[in-house]
């Protein structure tokens, strides 16, 4: 994980929290167009960028929103199982930090401390991201 990137995800995570994260999770490098999450996919993958960015795209291809460095995509698979609903495109060359579903299960159980930081500032994410869509659907 590059130093300089603080996703709000691993905010409150000491650095030995970190770096267990650090060797649980896979870094998945991504090309410029790639596709990381595709609608109607069934993963219980998270996505934190580390570097580059991407698009968060509706089945018609309007775009929804811009991804960069420290952005989490993916929250609703990961936390319900259910599948993808929007796909995710990379702008550019990156990296991604992937915490799969089997990584979080391990994590609550064997490493309580960390699941529960990372899901309270996953929890913490998603609400200001309802937030923003709340105020701009009241415009």
């Amino acid at each position: 994980m590059d130093p300089i990137v603080d996703p709000v995800l691993f905010r409150g995570l000491s650095s030995a929290q970190r770096e267990t994260l650090k060797r649980s999770a896979r870094e998945q490098n991504f090309a410029d167009k790639e596709v990381l999450i595709e609608k109607g996919g069934k993963t219980r993958d998270l996505l934190c960028l580390l570097a580059g960015s991407a698009t968060v795209q509706a089945a018609d291809g309007r775009l929804l929103s811009v991804l960069g460095p420290g952005d989490t995509v993916g929250e609703i698979g990961f936390l319900t199982g259910k599948v993808r609903t929007a796909n995710v495109v990379a702008r550019s060359d990156g990296e991604a930090l992937m915490i799969s579903g089997d990584l979080i299960d391990w994590l609550v159980r064997d490493e309580p401390a960390i699941a529960a930081r990372l899901l309270l500032n996953l929890s913490k994410e998603m609400a200001a991201r309802l937030a923003t869509t709340t105020q701009m659907a009241l415009l």
